[in-house]
C-alpha cells in the first residue's frame, strides 16, 4: 500500500485528527453530569486545566521551537538529531515534574480539594504530565515529516480507547472521579509507549548538548510565561473556591468546556497547518503581510461564528443533554468564548517574537497580567464571586491582546487588519447579547430551536455583507485559501 497518497489534503487529516483527540470530555459530557456531581466536576476540570497549562509550560515548550530550527537543517540527520535532543531533554524534565506533582498530591487531595481519597489517584495522574509530553511530540514530528494520515489514526484510535475506559471506569465500575482520572493515565501512558519508540525507532538515541543550548536560549523566555500562566489558572481557581465553593469551580470547568469548542473545532486544527506554514511564509515570500492578513481574518471570522454559535446556544443544549443541576454555567459561557477567542490570537501574534527573536519579551507580558489579575481577581472574586471572576479575567484577557498587538508591530508588523477585527468582535458580541435575552427557555424547545437557527442565519448574513460588501477581505480570503490548501 503506498501510504504516500493517505498523506495527501494534510489540512483534513490534521483537522480531524486533531479534534478527534479532543473530543472525549465533550463526547462524555451527558455521561459525566449524570455520575459526577458538579463538585467532582470541578475536580476533574482543575486537573484538565493543569495538565494543558503543564503542556503549554514544559511539555509542548522545545515544540513550539522545532518547526524554526527543523527547517534550517540541511540533512535527515542533523533534524533527527534535533528531534531526539528535544524529546530525550523533555522527558528527563518532566520526569522531574511529575515527580513534584506526585508528591504534592496529598496536600492538593486533603486542603484544595477536601477529597483526601483521592491521594492516590492523584498520585498517579502525575504520570500524565510526563506521557502527555512524549506524546506531544510525535505529533510534531508527524507535522514536520508531513504524515498527517499518521497524526489521524494515532487520533482515533486514543478516542476509541479513552471512551471504553471511561465508560467501563465510570459507569460499569462506579469509580467516579477516580474512574475518570484512571482512565487518562491509562490511555496516556498506551500511546506514550508507542509514540516512544516511533520516534526514538527513527531518529535515535541521539542527544546534541549544542542543539540543548539552542532550544534553550531559544524558550527559555516562553518556559517563564509558563510559569505566570501556571500561577494565573492554580490563583483563578483558588479564589473561586475561596470566596465562592468547589460547585462553582465546577460550574466554571463545565462552561469552559464549551468556550473549549472554538480551540478545540477551529483554532487547533488551524494551527496544526499554521504552526509550521507561518514560518515558510515569513521566509519564502518577500512581502508576507497579505497572507499574514488574510489568514488573521480568516481565523478571526470562524472562531467569531463559532462563540456566537456556542454562546447562544449553549442553555438549549445543556437543557437537553445534562442535568438541570448544570444549567447555571450556561451565564457564564458567552463572556468565556470572547475570552478563549483573545486568548487563541495571542497566539497568532506570538509570531512577531519568534520571528524577530524576541521571545524574552513574552514572559514580560504575562507577568504584566499575572499582577493585574491577582490585583484585579481579589478584588473582583471577594465582592461578586464567580461572576467577579470572571469580569476579572475578561478584563485582564483584554488588555493583554492589545499589549500584545502593540508590540507585535513593534518587532515584526504582521499587518493586521485590527478595525475590521473590533468591529467582527463587537458585531459578535452585541449579536450574542440581543439572542440570549430574547430567546429562552420559556420559549417551547423546537420553536426555540427555530428561533435559534434564524438568528444564527442572520449573523452569517451579516459576516457574509462585511467581508464581501463592506470591505474586501472576502476576496483576499478566497485568494488566500485557494492558494495555500489547493
Amino acid at each position: 500500500m503506498d501510504l504516500s497518497k493517505l498523506n495527501k489534503n494534510p489540512v483534513a487529516w490534521y483537522t480531524t485528527g486533531t479534534i478527534l483527540r479532543q473530543l472525549t470530555a465533550i463526547i462524555m459530557l451527558p455521561i459525566y453530569t449524570q455520575y459526577l456531581s458538579p463538585e467532582e466536576y470541578g475536580i476533574v476540570g482543575v486537573l484538565a486545566v493543569i495538565l494543558g497549562v503543564y503542556e503549554l509550560f514544559l511539555g509542548a515548550r522545545f515544540g513550539v521551537a522545532l518547526p524554526k530550527f527543523f527547517y534550517d537543517r540541511e540533512t535527515s540527520e542533523q533534524r533527527y538529531g534535533l528531534i531526539s535532543t528535544a524529546l530525550l531533554s523533555t522527558i528527563t524534565m518532566s520526569v522531574i515534574g511529575a515527580a513534584v506533582f506526585s508528591a504534592s498530591a496529598p496536600y492538593l487531595a486533603a486542603d484544595f480539594f477536601e477529597r483526601p481519597e483521592l491521594t492516590y489517584a492523584l498520585v498517579a495522574y502525575g504520570i500524565t504530565l510526563l506521557t502527555s509530553s512524549i506524546e506531544e511530540y510525535t505529533l510534531v514530528f508527524f507535522r514536520l515529516e508531513d504524515k498527517p494520515f499518521f497524526f489521524f489514526v494515532m487520533s482515533m484510535a486514543k478516542l476509541c480507547m479513552q471512551l471504553s475506559l471511561n465508560v467501563y471506569f465510570l459507569i460499569y465500575l462506579g469509580m467516579g472521579v477516580e474512574g475518570v482520572i484512571y482512565s487518562g493515565v491509562i490511555a496516556s501512558g498506551f500511546f506514550a509507549a508507542i509514540s516512544f519508540v516511533y520516534t526514538i525507532g527513527k531518529c535515535g538515541f541521539k542527544f546534541n548538548k549544542a542543539e540543548l543550548n539552542l532550544l534553550l536560549v531559544f524558550t527559555w523566555p516562553i518556559w517563564l510565561s509558563g510559569f505566570a500562566t501556571l500561577y494565573i489558572t492554580l490563583t483563578t481557581n483558588f479564589l473561586i473556591k475561596h470566596f465562592a465553593s468547589l460547585e462553582e469551580v465546577g460550574f466554571y470547568h463545565f462552561a469552559l468546556k464549551f468556550s473549549s469548542l472554538i480551540g478545540l473545532l477551529i483554532w487547533r486544527p488551524f494551527n496544526q497547518w499554521w504552526q509550521t506554514e507561518r514560518f515558510k511564509v515569513a521566509k519564502d515570500i518577500s512581502d508576507p503581510k497579505p497572507i499574514f492578513s488574510s489568514a488573521f481574518i480568516l481565523i478571526t471570522t470562524l472562531m467569531s461564528i463559532g462563540a456566537f454559535g456556542i454562546s447562544t446556544g449553549v442553555e438549549t443544549l445543556i437543557d437537553i443533554m445534562a442535568d438541570p443541576a448544570y444549567l447555571a454555567a450556561s451565564n457564564i459561557v458567552p463572556v468565556l468564548c470572547l475570552m478563549t477567542l483573545l486568548n487563541l490570537l495571542n497566539f497568532f501574534l506570538n509570531f512577531s517574537f519568534f520571528k524577530a527573536e524576541k521571545t524574552k519579551v513574552l514572559p514580560k507580558v504575562i507577568a504584566f497580567k499575572a499582577i493585574l489579575l491577582t490585583l484585579t481577581l481579589t478584588s473582583f472574586s471577594y465582592q461578586w464571586q464567580l461572576y467577579g471572576a470572571l469580569s476579572a479575567l475578561l478584563l485582564c484577557q483584554i488588555v493583554e491582546f492589545f499589549t500584545m498587538y502593540i508590540l507585535s508591530k513593534k518587532y515584526y508588523d504582521l499587518g493586521l487588519p485590527i478595525l475590521a477585527f473590533l468591529t467582527m468582535i463587537s458585531a459578535t458580541a452585541i449579536g450574542i447579547l440581543v439572542t440570549i435575552n430574547f430567546v429562552g427557555l420559556d420559549i417551547p424547545l423546537w420553536p426555540r430551536i427555530g428561533y435559534l437557527v434564524g438568528c444564527f442565519l442572520l449573523y452569517l448574513i451579516f459576516v457574509t455583507v462585511f467581508l464581501f460588501v463592506i470591505t474586501e477581505h472576502g476576496k483576499q480570503l478566497i485568494s488566500f485559501t485557494r492558494r495555500r490548501w489547493s
